[in-house]
């Protein structure tokens, strides 16, 4: 939470965070230093399951169902924010010939290519949760933003942490 509040402090209006896990650390330098954190450029959020079923359940993506509170604050913390959620990186898929133009390439994208051959090996799939938040952060023009309402249900037992 300090080092987020400081690091916005320093460099206003010029820090765009980006969350991979639950919103927990986020929501308390909120608490903490709501003026500092105020300086954000904006937030990119990888998180929620908009329209689409959970990965934790059939309602809630992981990172909003561990914490909804957080998540809950953050939402209503008038940051400037980003959701990539399971609507977006279900949908994005690596075919075969594209993990061999990576293996092609530098070291950076032989090493992005092994990973990745390694969880479709393991796992049966790469999921793109991460990249494609980062993505978000750095090359916004690559996407297309629909502005919703959002709210995150904090209390039920069966859809806790939906979006």
């Amino acid at each position: 939470a300090e080092f987020m509040a400081r690091t916005a402090a320093a460099f206003p209006g010029q820090v765009t965070l980006v969350t991979l896990g639950p919103l927990t650390n986020l929501a308390l330098a909120l608490e903490q230093h709501p003026r500092e954190m105020q300086k954000l450029a904006g937030v990119v959020i990888m998180g929620g399951a908009l329209r689409v079923p959970g990965n934790v359940t059939s309602t809630a993506e992981f990172n909003i169902w561990a914490d909804p509170d957080a998540a809950q604050l953050v939402l209503n913390s008038g940051l400037d924010l980003t959701m990539v959620g399971l609507d977006v990186t279900k949908n994005m898929r690596l075919e075969k010939e594209d993990i061999s133009r990576l293996a092609g390439g530098g070291a950076a994208a032989r090493g992005a290519a092994r990973m990745i051959e390694y969880a479709v090996r393991e796992q049966g799939e790469y999921p793109f949760h991460d990249p494609l938040a980062f993505m978000a952060a750095v090359q916004p023009e690559c996407f297309a933003f629909d502005t919703v309402p959002v709210a995150i249900e904090t209390r039920g037992a069966i859809c806790r942490g939906q979006t």
